[in-house]
């Protein structure tokens, strides 16, 4: 009830929350808005067969109060919008997230659109696909529904609760890709003990030193977002990207391309490591930041 004694509305709620708590908020999240609350609380709630509108005007004691609750409880606490609402946009799409894997994030675009221009240049009935940490599925799923020909597709994750996150992306997507497309998704540590090789390649991998990074670190992201995704052990880092690299060398085709998502302290380093694998092409690409963000590496040959 408000104070007139009268039933709380939806809209009152949230503007009353807003008020009570917009400056801890806006410390959490930048650039946070009422508007953005709203239209995140809209999203939770798709499943209200409610004319738009009269959403806001509805008793707020006739809501599913457990999961408006858990809303204003998971803003309180500074987790990522995203996981509040289950969703993030990512190239055109939505996908399924929660705390087992990484919130897609825009700069990872790229990849997608440096993955289509491959694909559409090849002449192969099926172009052979692998995207090494795949997480909730957004870089190959992204890529699969940017071609209009089929894919053979695979997600490889360490993480067993992320696959599962990729597999129900991939069910609630697979409509709105190529019908001949193939999916398989695996549980490895990178590409141990994978079995083929592929046209194209990419990754977005672990590639924050958790010692030496770790300051940079937005503590939402350190608090919430799954740490097997995000770091490595300063003294590991080098030891797991060669091995990494090792493993693409193996199991890239001739004529193949590997994208990969890297540190911008970092990315020139592993750049002259690749080239002592004979990498000799190998690129360090900028974001739109002027930052070094990506490696793209073409595989000319087997030697």
């Amino acid at each position: 009830m408000n104070r007139k004694g009268r039933p709380e509305c939806l809209l009152s709620r949230v503007e009353k929350f807003w008020q009570d708590h917009h400056s801890w908020l806006e410390s959490q999240y930048p650039g946070i808005t009422l508007n953005r609350i709203k239209q995140e609380l809209e999203s939770c709630s798709v499943g209200h067969k409610i004319s738009p509108e009269h959403f806001w005007d509805i008793n707020y004691g006739l809501w599913d109060q457990k999961k408006t609750d858990s809303f204003f409880n998971g803003l309180k606490m500074g987790r990522p919008l995203q996981y509040i609402s289950g969703h993030s946009y990512f190239y055109q799409s939505e996908f399924l997230v929660n705390e087992n894997v990484l919130i897609p994030r825009s700069e990872s675009e790229r990849l997608v659109e440096w993955a289509i221009e491959y694909i559409e240049k090849q002449k192969q009935d099926y172009v052979s696909i692998a995207d090494v940490g795949t997480g909730s599925g957004c870089l190959l799923l992204s890529i699969a529904r940017g071609v209009n020909r089929p894919l053979d597709l695979t997600g490889i994750d360490i993480s067993k609760e992320a696959l599962k996150v990729a597999e129900l992306n991939c069910h609630r997507l697979q409509y709105t890709i190529h019908p001949e497309s193939k999916f398989k998704f695996e549980q490895r540590d990178r590409l141990k003990n994978n079995q083929k090789q592929f046209d194209l390649i990419v990754s977005n991998p672990p590639y924050i030193k958790k010692g030496h990074d770790i300051q940079e670190v937005h503590h939402q992201v350190k608090l919430h977002e799954p740490e097997i995704a995000l770091f490595l052990k300063d003294d590991d880092y080098d030891q797991w990207f060669s091995k990494f690299f090792d493993q693409i060398t193996q199991f890239l085709k001739v004529g193949g391309l590997f994208l990969m998502e890297g540190h911008e302290h970092h990315l020139q380093h592993l750049a002259d490591m690749a080239r002592s694998k004979g990498w000799l092409e190998v690129e360090v690409v900028k974001d739109y930041t002027e930052r070094d963000r990506y490696l793209k590496w073409e595989k000319k040959s087997d030697g």
